[in-house]
């Protein structure tokens, strides 16, 4: 730096100029001379080039605002020596932000100084990376690489020297702190949800969710940027989860682990049954243990639960009726199914049936699968499935498909050899029962079950009287009410979208029941060896034997005299004596039949 006296004799205005010029006489030829400019009224310049040790001839000259210039003054042999390196950085230390590591230092109090140089990653000064320019006395790095590191500051002077040593310290970036999370169940599902402690680390990208005995192995469930997750529950027995918070630098915190424990429902509480006629009306209490809400009841009819056929499921409510076409001593089983479709422990409801006082079962069929299947075929335990192509080979199976071996059918989205099955297909039995049946119910049960997809079950009925006549549609449906009929034509239709839809039919059984009618009157015997022919006023199929009872205050005994055989028109009835003697008299009957 040349520096000097401001003139004060006025020559020099505010428009005029200082002029400098220089040369180096280690480096510079007798008549080369170097120009720092037009300086204005400064009294201060730079020279640009010179270097420690060197020797220099200076010149510096006054021009006014008119142009018209001074003299040259001259310092000649005036002597660069070398110049102290500005003082070292007392310190350096860094705060980790939310978005990068901020590295911080006391100023340098030189009076050149002009700023400061930072250098990262590296065991010194020299070794460090990359380098930056700092004005300040902080500077933010942004997010780092590597979690641990060190860092190097040294100051800088106006002359382009920096400090002989360099102050450092070891940045150590810390991961997000591990979250606390809380475990809830919510109607069917099961709720986690996370917080963190406040703290200083890197802004969290987002939040990661895993399920496993430890994080490195887990399975991840969910990523993003909430603060909880929501599963259906759809498992039972011990699970844990964790969560851990991911952090803008691709750090993970330490990861919380929450064990849970899903449980089954219990078996239904205070079991209880009411018996009115052929009724069972049953009735039971909710499980008093599970972790979830109950999604059903379901009841089945048997010895045990395993061997019990279902007969019924009532949702979620803690009454069913079931009504029983023959007396007998029955058990009844209740389990819960809860929201994710596990099976609780079943309770066992015995109940005693009495003998219907208006319904009689005439027969009860199941099915041997000997009728007509079509697109439909019996499997080894002697199931039907269906619907499918039943008349292809096995070779054509594959050979009209393009297929090569079952492989490519498996890769074609078939993993089953019916599929792909067809649109429709149908069992048909027709049963004849031997008489013609007054008023009458007919029940068909059928037990399905899915193998693959969906596919609608449907059933048709169809009666007649005589072998010769034209079969008489029922209304579509699984029951009818039906007269005048002695046979009997069961259709069992499925549909669905063809493809990979597929059912089982394991069960097939018919019903036909009625309700008992009544007949009654008196009767009257004029000649006691011939008795009386009473006829029935309501045509029966079959009937009971009727009951009598003789009018008048002396002791007679009624004997009724009926042929049980089908399509009864009526019986004869005697009066007698207590002694024996057959007499002359009147009274009342009585007859049920169907």
């Amino acid at each position: 730096a040349v520096q000097w006296q401001p003139i004060t004799d006025g020559y020099v205005v505010t428009s005029g100029r200082v002029e400098v010029i220089w040369r180096s006489l280690l480096h510079d030829a007798a008549n080369v001379w170097h120009s720092v400019g037009a300086l204005g009224s400064d009294v201060l310049a730079l020279i640009d080039g010179a270097v420690d040790g060197d020797v220099l001839t200076l010149g510096v000259r006054l021009v006014n605002s008119l142009g018209a210039a001074s003299g040259w003054v001259y310092i000649s042999h005036d002597v660069i020596g070398k110049r102290a390196p500005p003082s070292d950085v007392d310190s350096l230390a860094f705060r980790t932000e939310q978005y990068g590591v901020r590295l911080l230092w006391p100023a340098v109090a030189d009076r050149d100084v002009v700023g400061y140089l930072i250098r990262t990653h590296g065991s010194s000064w020299d070794a460090a990376g990359s380098e930056v320019r700092a004005a300040g006395t902080d500077y933010l790095l942004g997010i780092p690489a590597d979690a641990q590191f060190n860092a190097y500051i040294k100051a800088l002077d106006n002359s382009g020297r920096v400090s002989a040593n360099a102050a450092s310290c070891v940045v150590n970036v810390g991961a997000p702190p591990a979250p606390v999370v809380s475990y809830a169940i919510e109607g069917p599902n099961e709720v986690l949800r996370w917080t963190f402690d406040p703290g200083v680390f890197f802004a969290l990208d987002h939040f990661e969710v895993r399920y496993g005995a430890t994080w490195a192995t887990a399975l991840r469930l969910t990523e993003g940027k909430a603060t909880e997750w929501v599963h259906r529950v759809d498992y039972v027995g011990p699970r844990r989860y964790w969560a851990a918070g991911i952090d803008v630098a691709d750090r993970p915190s330490t990861p919380t682990a929450v064990d849970v424990q899903i449980d089954a429902p219990g078996a239904p509480t205070s079991p209880r049954v009411e018996v009115i006629d052929n009724n069972a009306l049953l009735y039971w209490g909710p499980p008093a243990t599970g972790s979830l809400p109950i999604e059903r009841y379901e009841v089945r009819k048997g010895a045990s639960w395993a061997a019990g056929s279902e007969v019924g499921s009532n949702g979620n409510s803690t009454f069913t009726a079931i009504f029983e076409q023959q007396a007998g001593s029955y058990i009844y089983w209740v389990a819960a199914w809860d929201t994710a479709g596990n099976l609780g422990a079943a309770v066992a409801i015995p109940a005693t049936i009495n003998q219907p006082p208006d319904y009689v079962l005439r027969t009860d069929i199941n099915s041997d699968w000997s009728g007509t299947k079509t697109n439909i075929y019996a499997d080894e335990d002697g199931a039907l499935i269906g619907p499918r192509d039943t008349a292809e080979t096995w070779g054509g199976h594959f050979s009209s498909r393009s297929w090569d071996s079952p492989q490519d059918q498996i890769d074609a989205g078939y993993p089953l050899y019916a599929q792909p099955g067809l649109a429709s297909g149908s069992y048909e039995e027709s049963f004849d029962y031997g008489v013609v049946l007054p008023s009458t119910t007919i029940t068909v049960t059928a037990g399905t079950q899915v193998v693959a997809g969906v596919v609608a079950v449907g059933c048709q009925l169809y009666t007649k009287a005589n072998a010769g006549d034209a079969w008489v549609a029922a209304p579509a449906g699984w029951s009818a009410l039906r007269e005048g009929f002695r046979y009997l034509r069961v259709v069992v239709g499925l549909s669905c979208t063809a493809g990979v839809n597929l059912v089982r039919l394991t069960s097939l059984n018919i019903k036909l029941s009625s309700k008992l009618r009544t007949d009654s009157g008196s009767f009257a015997i004029t000649d006691a060896n011939a008795g009386v022919w009473v006829a029935f006023g309501v045509p029966f199929v079959d009937a009971s034997t009727p009951v009598c009872q003789a009018n008048g205050t002396t002791p007679l005994i009624c004997v009724v005299d009926f042929a049980d055989a089908p399509n009864p028109t009526g019986f004869r009835v005697y009066l007698y004596t207590t002694a024996g003697a057959r007499v002359t008299g009147s009274g009342s009957w009585t007859a049920r039949g169907y």
